[in-house]
């Protein structure tokens, strides 16, 4: 009998928030907006946005694209001195080569995006070196030469599920992962953080198709129910995408796997599921970094609307125009070298490290599937 197995489910999304009042919004919460302001601001600005507007990750695309714009006009209703900071909208799956002549004719200085890392690295070869580019890729490897990743690498993530994981006294670790670099990266990090913890990952089952995720499934399922839950806590992260999921669960359930001693962990509650499987998933506990503080604000711009990770990321990141235009304005080329405090006392700030974004005071738990 499988008894006492938790399933973590990890999912590689996720980013933060914080709030503020201002009546303009016509909702008022707790915080106040400060953007930082320098003498040298300088009043019309265009940032370009590099987003897939279509293609297989248009939702995406479009929605940290109402992010920005909900962001804009927050900035336009906050200072005079903001009603000319505008952000362009090309679509990185068919507007790349438009984008660069666009952005080299009118000498852009700052641009958001694009989401991959392949059309990141060819448009840096294609524009001025002293062009900003703040991609929202997580792959790290491409954060140099005035490239700043904004996306939060998956394998930070991994360090919530751990900490839950330990927190409840699980120390035997099963990964069920597909044959990806990312994957792989995760998966080092998380052997780093286990290794000292006096916990154990005991099998890894990796798959690259359907058919090699339903063979990789069943034998995990084999191996968990081989388990005494008497002598162990067995965890099993599962490193992948929301469209896995749920086959996932049905080849547990299938293969007699007890699913009602069974915790399942995720990191992002907004992936959509039909109405039929959020039934077959009810339960579910997501790990991620919470964001209540913007859902609330852009629940308000929104007319009460689901806001999902995206949404928030778009809002966020676009807050920060008019201190990265007084920084670049000022003569400085290094974002390296600044501190990014958005919000009075402190309460979110960004710091940049090695051309990466690192998020500070973030509020990690977990929560239900919504």
């Amino acid at each position: 009998m499988f008894k006492k197995c938790l399933i973590i489910l990890w999912i590689f999304t996720s980013f933060t928030g914080c709030k503020y009042t201002d009546n303009l919004l016509g909702k008022t919460v707790n915080k106040k907006v400060i953007i930082k302001k320098e003498e040298e601001f300088v009043g019309k600005f265009t940032v370009v946005a590099l987003l897939p507007l279509t293609g297989s990750h248009d939702g995406t695309g479009k929605d940290i694209a109402t992010g920005m714009k909900q962001a804009v006009k927050t900035l336009h209703s906050i200072d005079k001195e903001y009603k000319d900071i505008n952000i362009k909208f090309f679509d990185s799956e068919t507007e790349l080569e438009k984008a660069i002549s666009y952005i080299n004719n009118n000498k852009i200085k700052i641009i958001y995006g694009p989401y991959f890392s392949k059309y990141t690295e060819q448009l840096r070869k294609n524009i001025s070196k002293n062009t900003v580019i703040i991609s929202f890729s997580n792959d790290e490897e491409i954060a140099k030469e005035n490239v700043y990743i904004y996306g939060l690498h998956p394998k930070r993530y991994a360090e919530i599920v751990i900490e839950n994981l330990l927190q409840e006294n699980y120390k035997h670790i099963f990964i069920l992962s597909p044959k990806t670099k990312v994957a792989d990266q995760v998966i080092e990090h998380l052997s780093e953080i286990v290794n000292i913890n006096d916990a154990t990952i005991v099998k890894i089952e990796k798959y690259n198709d359907n058919e090699s995720l339903t063979f990789a499934s069943k034998s995990m399922a084999e191996s968990l129910k081989a388990q005494d839950p008497l002598k162990t806590k067995n965890a099993l992260l599962i490193l992948d995408t929301g469209k896995y999921i749920k086959d996932i669960i049905d080849t547990f359930i299938s293969e007699q796997v007890d699913m009602t001693s069974v915790k399942i962990f995720g990191t992002n509650q907004y992936d959509k599921f039909a109405e039929i499987d959020n039934e077959v998933l009810k339960g579910i506990l997501f790990a991620e970094f919470k964001h209540n503080d913007y859902e609330e604000i852009l629940r308000g711009l929104n007319n009460n609307q689901i806001v999902n990770n995206n949404i928030i990321s778009g809002f966020e990141l676009s807050l920060l125009i008019p201190q990265l235009i007084s920084y670049l304005e000022n003569g400085n080329t290094n974002l390296n070298e600044l501190k990014i405090s958005v919000f009075d006392n402190n309460m979110h700030i960004f710091d940049i490290k090695n051309n990466v974004f690192i998020r500070k005071g973030e509020d990690r738990g977990v929560t239900e599937l919504q």
